[in-house]
């Protein structure tokens, strides 16, 4: 394997140098218009934990920089959302890291992973999972994601003066694509593919080719494991908040939901993928006081609220989730409901069609 590591080169963009790894140059106009908060966001990611009131400054700059974003002309696809957004996200990940141990901990558990593991994390983002499988495997992953953002962000944790004790391999591709592989020269060389929080994101006719490219991706015998928001009954509090808040997300969110029945009736037939098991857990996320459940998610969904240091411990927000999701406390510990399914999915032996 290849280990080279990624590199910012002269003109600020990201150089990915092996041959599997690939990051699309970006356009002028995004990296301009990036620029400045990259340099911010550098700054966060390495002081210390900042104080309410710098990351309530933070969140309401964000807000205002992706809502001129928006006003560029193009179609908001996934990958254009998280460009837009991704750093507001990120943010939110700075302002509470521990929040969605509990979701991360049961992804991880169910993969199953060792070291030499040849993993593929999907949706990757920010890294959330790509870091912690890394250090697990010892020998590297691969991180894959549409936006150019979170892939970005990704690297100011891997590249100096952050380095990362393990290797991560960016690649900016849609799974869904028929022209992955193109990009991503690893048919039929992974263990295990993962995806968490990510799948939901993609359209209802673009899931099925995608699961169609991880058979492509996974050895036979190899696993698709992820966690995602689910219509199902005992995740439909999680969809009612996402459906409620998505007037107040500044790119709206549009879920594609996936349930027992899609994967079984919709999307996997045909293909050489057999479920292991399905299961709904009823996952609790952890934050320290109100104020930092709050910020998190005024930065996770990019939220366009009237926030303040006066309300940051009563409002909408705060009220939104607690009739939806519910918070209670265990201790000093403030719990918010997040259900998600988990699914285990096993390669078989047999050809993926090429009509998928």
């Amino acid at each position: 394997m290849n280990t080279e590591r990624p590199k910012w080169n002269q003109e600020g963009d990201l150089s990915i140098p092996t041959p599997t790894t690939h990051i699309k140059k970006v356009s002028d106009d995004l990296r301009n218009s990036l620029e400045s908060r990259f340099k911010t966001h550098l700054r966060v990611v390495e002081s210390e934990q900042l104080s309410c009131e710098q990351y309530l400054l933070l969140m309401q700059k964000g807000l205002v920089r992706a809502k001129e974003l928006l006003q560029r002309p193009g179609e908001m696809t996934p990958a254009q959302d998280f460009n837009v957004r991704g750093l507001l996200y990120d943010l939110a990940s700075q302002v509470a890291p521990d929040a969605r141990i509990s979701e991360l901990n049961e992804l991880i558990t169910r993969m199953r992973i060792r070291e030499s593991s040849r993993v593929i994390d999907l949706m990757s983002g920010t890294g959330f999972v790509s870091r912690r499988v890394a250090r697990i495997t010892q020998s590297g992953v691969w991180a894959v994601d549409s936006s150019y953002v979170q892939l970005a962000l990704q690297l100011l944790r891997t590249e100096p003066p952050y380095p990362y004790p393990h290797d991560i391999w960016p690649i900016k591709v849609d799974l869904s694509s028929p022209d992955i592989f193109k990009t991503v020269n690893l048919a039929g060389e992974m263990d295990v593919a993962d995806s968490l929080g990510g799948l939901h994101h993609v359209s209802k006719e673009k899931q099925r080719p995608l699961f169609a490219n991880v058979a492509r991706l996974l050895k036979v015998g190899g696993r698709f494991v992820f966690g995602d928001v689910t219509d199902m009954p005992e995740g439909l509090p999680l969809v009612n908040h996402f459906e409620h808040t998505s007037a107040k997300c500044i790119t709206g969110h549009v879920g594609h939901w996936l349930n027992e029945d899609r994967l079984r009736e919709e999307i996997l037939p045909g293909l050489p993928l057999r479920v292991q098991k399905i299961e709904v857990v009823p996952i609790k996320w952890r934050f320290d006081s109100l104020e930092q459940i709050t910020l998190f998610f005024m930065g996770l969904h990019a939220l366009d609220v009237d926030i303040t240091m006066e309300n940051l411990k009563n409002n909408v927000i705060l009220d939104e989730i607690r009739h939806f999701l519910g918070i209670t406390k265990a201790g000093k510990t403030y719990l918010v409901g997040w259900p998600l399914m988990y699914v285990e999915i096993e390669r078989v032996s047999g050809e993926v069609p090429e009509s998928v």
